[in-house]
C-alpha cells in the first residue's frame, strides 16, 4: 500500500507541475490538493501548494497552505516545518519567489 501512495502521489506531483506550467494554476492547487489529501504528512506536497497559491496570485491561500502544514505536522508529529518550508513561506511574504515554470505552447 505504501508503495502505491508513493507512485499516486508522484503522479500527482508531476500533474500539478504540468498544470502549472500551463499557466492553469486553479487545477494545479486542485491536484495538489488531492496530493495532500492522500499524504497530508507531504511537507514537498504543501511546498508546491504554498508556491502554486503564490504564483496564482492568492497570497493569503498560500499563508493558509502554510498553517494547514504547521497544523497537520504539529498535531500528528509535533514537530515544525522543515526549514526549507519556513523559507517559501518567508520569500512568500517578502514577495520574493522563485519564478513560475516555463510555460509550454502547444
Amino acid at each position: 500500500a505504501e508503495s502505491y501512495r508513493q507512485k499516486a502521489g508522484e503522479v500527482l506531483r508531476r500533474l500539478a507541475t504540468a498544470r502549472a506550467a500551463a499557466g492553469d494554476y486553479t487545477d494545479a492547487i486542485a491536484v495538489t490538493r488531492r496530493w495532500i489529501e492522500l499524504d497530508e504528512l507531504h511537507e514537498p506536497a504543501h511546498r508546491l501548494s504554498m508556491i502554486l497559491h503564490a504564483w496564482a496570485g492568492d497570497r493569503p491561500g498560500a499563508m493558509q497552505a502554510y498553517r494547514a502544514c504547521v497544523s497537520v505536522l504539529d498535531r500528528e508529529l509535533g514537530v515544525a516545518p522543515l526549514e526549507e518550508t519556513t523559507e517559501l513561506y518567508e520569500a512568500i511574504l517578502d514577495e520574493d519567489l522563485p519564478p513560475p515554470p516555463a510555460r509550454v505552447v502547444r
